[in-house]
């Protein structure tokens, strides 16, 4: 049921990132090129990109809550450790042992599961770190990563609609004989 909360949660969070980046978008353009008439294609090409910019702001979302689960992990792997009664040094020590507890962590923490089974454990082994620490800090370095990708993308395809919607524009010619304009008129 929480997993549930959290993915609804998500989405919310990441409609509303997406609409108030749009509008924001919508507002400079309004302020740069006025007075324009925008063409009905950049409407659809706006509507394009905010459909983008929200599948990446609900991913970034996403990314921020699994970066709240990343913590979590290293009570969750110390528990483990105490519960099947091996020794920190053991696990560092044992290859086998190093790869049971990323495999129940994985089962237990199923939203990570893809990150979780490729933290590569071999490298550290010899190092001194302890298990929950090296996985910890794996995790947090792969979410990030993930987190700096949604918002490239999201800069991407704002920077990509702006640039189109630019230079779909035509200038406006009021047939108003007192010269008002609005902005942002059909075609």
């Amino acid at each position: 049921m929480f997993v549930l909360f959290n993915i609804f949660s998500c989405v919310v969070f990441g409609l509303l990132l997406a609409l108030v980046l749009s509008g924001g978008l919508v507002l400079l353009m309004i302020k740069l090129f006025a007075p324009v008439r925008i063409k009905p294609i950049s409407w659809i090409l706006l509507l394009s990109m905010t459909i983008l910019v929200c599948y990446q702001s609900v991913l970034l979302v996403g990314g921020f809550y699994a970066k709240g689960y990343v913590n979590d992990i290293g009570n969750g792997i110390s528990t483990f450790i105490d519960a099947s009664r091996i020794t920190i040094g053991e696990v560092n020590s044992s290859l086998q042992s190093n790869k049971q507890v990323l495999e129940n962590l994985a089962e237990e923490y199923p939203m990570l599961q893809t990150y979780i089974l490729d933290v590569d454990i071999e490298e550290y082994v010899n190092s001194g770190l302890s298990v929950p620490s090296i996985i910890v800090e794996e995790l947090n370095a792969m979410v990030n990563f993930y987190i700096l990708r949604r918002v490239l993308w999201m800069l991407a395809f704002l920077l990509i609609g702006t640039f189109v919607i630019a230079n779909c524009r035509t200038p406006y010619r009021s047939s108003n004989s007192l010269g008002g304009s609005f902005p942002m008129d059909f075609d």
